[in-house]
């Protein structure tokens, strides 16, 4: 992963599969700070909040946790950072939402907070995860 998760060096990422590659980078629209997905002419838009969200989720499990790559139209696998995103216990109560468009799962937001973990696997570790304390709460 490069770049420092701003407008001007958005992180440069690639899908799990390392086939596809696609940008991230914090923002504010409309008085909300959010984390705008560039994947080829399409733009996501995602509450910023889920960074720090996954952050203390990993942190508080203080383990490795896989992180998931079901379908969205299929179930999430128990365990993983996945099925926490789906979950109604999650503090946003289920999917991640976008500003705009569709509802997405938090493993769409999983890289940028996971400071490219790699493998499947995330841990919360400040060390690894420099531009996490970067989006505030």
């Amino acid at each position: 992963m490069s770049g420092t998760g701003g407008k001007d060096d958005p992180w440069e990422l690639k899908t799990p599969p390392l086939s596809s590659d696609y940008t991230m980078y914090l923002d504010e629209r409309d008085g909300r700070q959010v984390i705008v997905c560039q994947v080829g002419k399409t733009t996501l838009l995602y509450d910023a909040r889920a960074i720090d969200d996954l952050h203390a989720m990993l942190a508080e499990r203080d383990d490795w946790v896989e992180l998931g790559s079901a379908d969205e139209q299929k179930p999430a696998k128990e365990g993983t950072v996945e099925a926490w995103g789906r979950s109604p216990d999650n503090p946003v109560g289920g999917w991640v939402r976008p500003q705009e468009g569709p509802a997405r799962p938090v493993r769409d937001v999983h890289a940028a907070a996971a400071g490219g973990a790699g493998q499947g696997r995330a841990r919360a570790q400040p060390a690894q995860q420099p531009h996490a304390g970067a989006v505030g709460g």
